[in-house]
Protein backbone atom coordinates (compact mmCIF):
# COMPACT_ATOMS: atom_id res chain seq x y z
CA UNK A 1 0.00 0.00 0.00
CA UNK A 2 1.42 3.24 -1.19
CA UNK A 3 1.99 6.20 1.28
CA UNK A 4 2.14 9.37 0.63
CA UNK A 5 4.62 11.75 2.50
CA UNK A 6 3.90 14.79 4.00
CA UNK A 7 6.27 17.44 4.20
CA UNK A 8 7.65 18.49 7.34
CA UNK A 9 5.66 20.32 10.04
CA UNK A 10 6.04 24.03 9.06
CA UNK A 11 6.38 26.92 11.93
CA UNK A 12 2.75 28.43 10.32
CA UNK A 13 1.03 24.88 10.63
CA UNK A 14 2.12 24.77 14.04
CA UNK A 15 1.07 27.76 15.22
CA UNK A 16 -2.42 27.22 14.01
CA UNK A 17 -2.28 24.05 15.89
CA UNK A 18 -1.61 26.10 18.96
CA UNK A 19 -4.21 28.35 18.43
CA UNK A 20 -6.92 25.79 18.35
CA UNK A 21 -5.90 23.98 21.96
CA UNK A 22 -7.06 24.84 25.31
CA UNK A 23 -4.60 27.25 27.25
CA UNK A 24 -3.23 24.74 29.12
CA UNK A 25 -2.44 22.82 26.53
CA UNK A 26 -1.34 25.00 24.17
CA UNK A 27 1.10 26.60 27.19
CA UNK A 28 2.75 22.60 27.28
CA UNK A 29 3.67 21.96 23.61
CA UNK A 30 4.46 26.04 23.17
CA UNK A 31 8.49 26.73 22.32
CA UNK A 32 10.67 29.97 21.51
CA UNK A 33 12.38 27.90 19.61
CA UNK A 34 9.13 27.45 16.96
CA UNK A 35 7.43 30.61 17.62
CA UNK A 36 6.38 33.40 19.44
CA UNK A 37 3.00 34.74 21.41
CA UNK A 38 1.33 38.07 22.30
CA UNK A 39 -1.25 39.16 24.17
CA UNK A 40 -1.96 38.06 28.00
CA UNK A 41 -1.66 34.65 29.69
CA UNK A 42 -3.57 32.11 29.81
CA UNK A 43 -4.83 33.24 26.17
CA UNK A 44 -1.96 33.76 24.02
CA UNK A 45 -2.11 34.56 19.78
CA UNK A 46 0.49 31.68 18.66
CA UNK A 47 2.37 33.04 16.19
CA UNK A 48 5.23 31.39 14.06
CA UNK A 49 8.67 31.57 13.84
CA UNK A 50 10.33 33.54 10.65
CA UNK A 51 11.50 30.37 8.04
CA UNK A 52 15.68 30.58 8.35
CA UNK A 53 17.08 28.92 5.41
CA UNK A 54 17.77 25.44 7.00
CA UNK A 55 14.28 25.12 7.64
CA UNK A 56 11.46 24.33 10.48
CA UNK A 57 12.75 22.47 13.51
CA UNK A 58 13.20 22.54 17.16
CA UNK A 59 10.21 20.34 17.73
CA UNK A 60 10.09 17.01 20.10
CA UNK A 61 9.44 14.23 19.37
CA UNK A 62 6.23 14.54 21.66
CA UNK A 63 4.95 18.14 19.87
CA UNK A 64 5.31 16.81 16.88
CA UNK A 65 3.23 13.88 17.42
CA UNK A 66 0.24 15.69 19.06
CA UNK A 67 0.50 17.41 16.14
CA UNK A 68 0.39 14.67 13.90
CA UNK A 69 -2.60 13.23 15.82
CA UNK A 70 -4.35 16.39 15.81
CA UNK A 71 -3.94 16.65 11.95
CA UNK A 72 -5.55 13.06 11.42
CA UNK A 73 -1.74 11.84 10.20
CA UNK A 74 1.16 9.49 11.58
CA UNK A 75 4.41 8.99 11.64
CA UNK A 76 6.64 7.66 9.34
CA UNK A 77 8.76 4.81 9.99
CA UNK A 78 12.63 3.77 9.57
CA UNK A 79 11.37 1.18 6.25
CA UNK A 80 9.51 3.96 4.60
CA UNK A 81 12.37 6.40 5.23
CA UNK A 82 14.68 4.10 3.19
CA UNK A 83 11.93 3.01 0.64
CA UNK A 84 11.50 6.68 0.13
CA UNK A 85 14.99 7.63 -0.56
CA UNK A 86 16.08 4.02 -2.61
CA UNK A 87 12.38 3.43 -4.55
CA UNK A 88 12.94 0.18 -5.97
CA UNK A 89 16.37 -0.01 -6.54
CA UNK A 90 18.70 -2.56 -4.77
CA UNK A 91 20.61 -1.84 -1.61
CA UNK A 92 24.40 -0.71 -2.38
CA UNK A 93 27.41 -0.15 -0.11
CA UNK A 94 27.82 2.98 1.29
CA UNK A 95 24.71 4.57 -0.62
CA UNK A 96 23.76 8.39 -0.42
CA UNK A 97 21.94 11.25 -2.21
CA UNK A 98 18.04 12.73 -2.61
CA UNK A 99 15.10 10.25 -2.85
CA UNK A 100 14.24 8.77 -5.21
CA UNK A 101 10.90 9.61 -5.81
CA UNK A 102 11.91 13.67 -5.10
CA UNK A 103 10.50 14.20 -2.46
CA UNK A 104 11.32 17.59 -1.51
CA UNK A 105 10.52 20.35 1.04
CA UNK A 106 11.59 23.85 2.47
CA UNK A 107 15.03 23.62 1.18
CA UNK A 108 17.76 22.09 -1.62
CA UNK A 109 18.90 19.89 1.53
CA UNK A 110 15.45 18.53 2.81
CA UNK A 111 15.03 15.07 2.69
CA UNK A 112 18.30 14.09 1.56
CA UNK A 113 20.87 11.21 2.99
CA UNK A 114 23.18 13.35 3.74
CA UNK A 115 21.66 16.17 5.87
CA UNK A 116 23.30 19.47 7.28
CA UNK A 117 24.52 17.90 10.94
CA UNK A 118 21.40 19.89 12.56
CA UNK A 119 18.75 18.74 10.74
CA UNK A 120 17.57 14.84 11.49
CA UNK A 121 14.53 12.78 10.68
CA UNK A 122 11.99 11.29 13.23
CA UNK A 123 11.03 7.63 12.34
CA UNK A 124 9.52 5.03 14.35
CA UNK A 125 11.93 2.36 15.10
CA UNK A 126 11.73 -1.42 14.50
CA UNK A 127 14.94 -2.01 17.39
CA UNK A 128 13.02 -2.47 19.78
CA UNK A 129 9.55 -3.27 21.38
CA UNK A 130 7.62 0.09 21.70
CA UNK A 131 8.80 0.63 17.91
CA UNK A 132 7.28 -2.93 17.09
CA UNK A 133 4.10 -2.36 18.43
CA UNK A 134 3.44 0.98 15.48
CA UNK A 135 0.82 -0.10 13.87
CA UNK A 136 0.33 2.94 11.40
CA UNK A 137 -2.92 3.98 13.18
CA UNK A 138 -3.46 7.33 11.58
CA UNK A 139 -4.64 10.38 14.55
CA UNK A 140 -8.55 10.89 14.98
CA UNK A 141 -7.96 14.69 14.95
CA UNK A 142 -7.59 15.12 18.73
CA UNK A 143 -3.50 15.58 20.85
CA UNK A 144 -4.22 12.12 22.11
CA UNK A 145 -1.70 9.61 20.97
CA UNK A 146 -3.21 6.22 19.60
CA UNK A 147 -1.86 3.81 21.79
CA UNK A 148 0.25 1.89 19.18
CA UNK A 149 2.46 5.06 18.41
CA UNK A 150 5.52 5.62 20.42
CA UNK A 151 4.55 8.53 23.30
CA UNK A 152 5.65 11.50 24.68
CA UNK A 153 9.04 9.79 26.54
CA UNK A 154 9.84 9.02 22.53
CA UNK A 155 10.97 5.68 23.23
CA UNK A 156 9.96 3.61 20.44
CA UNK A 157 11.92 6.57 18.02
CA UNK A 158 15.06 6.78 16.74
CA UNK A 159 17.17 9.36 14.60
CA UNK A 160 18.00 9.08 10.41
CA UNK A 161 20.57 10.87 8.56
CA UNK A 162 22.20 14.06 10.35
CA UNK A 163 23.20 13.65 13.85
CA UNK A 164 24.17 17.05 14.90
CA UNK A 165 27.31 17.05 17.00
CA UNK A 166 27.30 13.10 17.41
CA UNK A 167 27.07 12.00 13.75
CA UNK A 168 29.87 10.46 12.03
CA UNK A 169 29.86 10.25 8.57
CA UNK A 170 28.92 7.08 7.86
CA UNK A 171 25.16 8.37 9.63
CA UNK A 172 25.12 10.23 6.34
CA UNK A 173 23.99 6.69 4.45
CA UNK A 174 21.25 5.83 3.34
CA UNK A 175 20.98 2.36 5.84
CA UNK A 176 22.75 3.48 8.37
CA UNK A 177 21.26 2.58 11.54
CA UNK A 178 23.42 3.34 14.46
CA UNK A 179 21.06 5.79 15.79
CA UNK A 180 17.92 4.28 14.80
CA UNK A 181 17.09 3.60 18.42
CA UNK A 182 18.51 6.88 20.05
CA UNK A 183 15.99 8.26 22.53
CA UNK A 184 15.45 12.05 23.15
CA UNK A 185 12.07 13.21 24.51
CA UNK A 186 13.59 16.64 24.45
CA UNK A 187 13.25 19.64 22.01
CA UNK A 188 16.13 20.19 19.99
CA UNK A 189 17.14 22.83 17.02
CA UNK A 190 18.17 20.07 15.03
CA UNK A 191 15.10 18.02 15.20
CA UNK A 192 11.86 18.56 12.44
CA UNK A 193 9.07 16.36 12.53
CA UNK A 194 7.44 14.74 9.20
CA UNK A 195 4.14 12.90 9.11
CA UNK A 196 2.54 10.47 6.48
CA UNK A 197 -0.97 9.32 6.01
CA UNK A 198 -1.52 5.62 4.77
CA UNK A 199 -3.62 5.67 1.02
CA UNK A 200 -6.59 4.21 1.21
CA UNK A 201 -6.96 -0.01 -0.49
CA UNK A 202 -8.93 1.18 -3.68
CA UNK A 203 -5.78 4.06 -4.72
CA UNK A 204 -3.30 1.59 -3.73
CA UNK A 205 -4.66 -0.72 -6.02
CA UNK A 206 -5.18 1.89 -8.81
CA UNK A 207 -1.76 2.25 -8.94
CA UNK A 208 -0.77 -0.79 -9.86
Amino acid sequence: MSVPFKSEITFRQYADFLNTLPPEEAEKRFSEQVGSRSGEAPRFTYLPKIIDKSGPRGFSWADGAAWAAWAGLRPITELEYEKSMRGPCKPLPGETGPPYWGVRSSNSWDWYSFHPAWLCERPVTVANAAGRRFRGTHGLGTTVLPEDWPQDDAVGTGYRAGMGRIMKLRCTRIADRSYTAYVNPERHDRDKWRGARTAPEEAAESDQ
